[in-house]
């Protein structure tokens, strides 16, 4: 795991109180098995009156299996 950290301030001035913030990150090896990168999905959906019915189910109903195929699970 490659673990890495920051602070929001390079330097501080002596015998000044201050608040600091620290960011930890976290990156775990990747796997010799891991063919693809990881992703971040938004998927938007029209609701509107032009979509009611049939057309939104279909709608929904494409957007969970595209999500099944990238493996993502049930939405």
């Amino acid at each position: 795991m490659k673990i890495g950290s920051k602070l929001d301030f390079d330097r501080v001035q002596h015998g000044e109180p201050v608040t600091l913030r620290l960011m930890v990150s976290f990156q775990p090896e990747p796997r010799p098995d891991q063919t693809h990168r990881a992703q971040n999905v938004a998927v938007v959906i029209d609701r509107s009156d032009s979509m009611s019915g049939g057309k939104l189910e279909d709608v929904k109903e494409a957007a969970r299996r595209r999500l099944l195929s990238m493996g993502r699970g049930a939405a």
